[in-house]
């Protein structure tokens, strides 16, 4: 690649400190940095490799860009030196210095730095000069921007301990907060079911004396003739029975004798009198054991009833202040 000329006098350009003009050594004219590259693209144009002399104009063209404070362009430039001729220190030098040293602190941790392999190829293929050099601008990288990236490392490393602690309070507040639910819904059923036991109980126990109180009315029924007012089974007809089968019995013994007739017409006449009266005695005896028994159940269901509306009452209550102490 040839000079940078001015074009004026023909005089060597160099560039500022700054890197926003060049200026010829021979007049003194200045160039603006716009100026200056639109020189280099005309007379770098497409690099032909041609030996030395290539690698050299590669490397005046990356380090022109790099003065220019055109980053990009000096690194693809130093790139395709470092790509093309490997063993010329100058690409990997220009590589350490055009790479993002924040980026590579950062992704390599808070360890202990290491010297990226860019600046350790441009230690191995430098002059004896040059290496120390190198190493002194990788340990100023170290002194100067890794203790920036571990702060920045530090504190990405705190707010997302922060934030994960956030998470599992969150997490732990949901989870205590479903937990205090369920125990709700749980005490809920629990007094529903204790309701619902408690109103059935109510509602056996109504319809029990109930019941037991028409049951009672109808074995007083049967015990009872309801027309004459006499007790069974001592009624009119079995007096009447017992009285005419008497007779015919004595007429048949002690009047017409006979051997066959008389038992038969004993065993009719008084036989089928005292049956009737066994079997009404043996009926009413049920009808009273029943009503008994009536009477007992229906006593006791009307003692049991007034704690039952009671347990229904408290059980209400109960669910009525569950629910009113609903978890958020």
């Amino acid at each position: 690649m040839e000079k940078l000329q001015c074009s004026v006098c023909g005089g060597a350009l160099v560039m500022s400190d700054d890197g926003e003009k060049a200026v010829c050594e021979s007049c003194g004219m200045s160039f603006k940095k716009e100026t200056v590259k639109k020189m280099i693209m005309e007379l770098s144009g497409p690099v032909k490799v041609e030996g030395i002399q290539n690698s050299d104009s590669l490397a005046d063209r990356a380090e022109t860009f790099l003065r220019m404070g055109e980053t990009g362009k000096a690194q693809a430039a130093f790139r395709q030196m470092a790509d093309e001729y490997p063993s010329d220190y100058r690409g990997w030098w220009g590589l350490t210095r055009t790479m993002d040293w924040e980026k590579y602190f950062h992704d390599g941790g808070l360890d202990e730095a290491v010297m990226p392999q860019t600046c350790q190829r441009a230690i191995d293929f430098a002059p004896e000069g040059t290496k120390e050099e190198i190493r002194a601008y990788f340990e100023e990288r170290v002194r100067s921007v890794k203790p920036d990236t571990d702060k920045k490392l530090q504190q990405e490393a705190a707010e997302q301990a922060e934030q994960q602690a956030a998470k599992q309070a969150e997490q732990a507040a949901r989870e205590a907060s479903q937990q205090k639910i369920a125990i709700y819904q749980q005490a809920v059923k629990q007094e529903e079911r204790r309701v619902e036991e408690a109103r059935n109980r109510v509602s056996y126990l109504e319809l029990t004396i109930r019941v037991n109180a028409d049951q009672i009315k109808d074995e007083r029924k049967l015990t009872n003739n309801q027309k004459t007012g006499d007790r069974r089974p001592i009624t009119l007809g079995n007096i009447l029975g017992l009285f005419f089968g008497g007779a015919l019995t004595y007429v048949v013994w002690f009047e017409e004798f006979h051997p066959i007739g008389t038992p038969i017409a004993t065993l009719i006449g008084l036989g089928l009198p005292l049956l009737f009266i066994i079997r009404r005695l043996n009926r009413t005896k049920g009808h009273f054991d029943r009503a008994s028994e009536l009477k007992q159940e229906l006593k006791q269901a009307q003692q049991e009833l007034p704690e039952a509306r009671k347990a229904l009452e408290e059980a209400k209550a109960a669910l009525a202040a569950v629910k009113e102490a609903r978890p958020n």
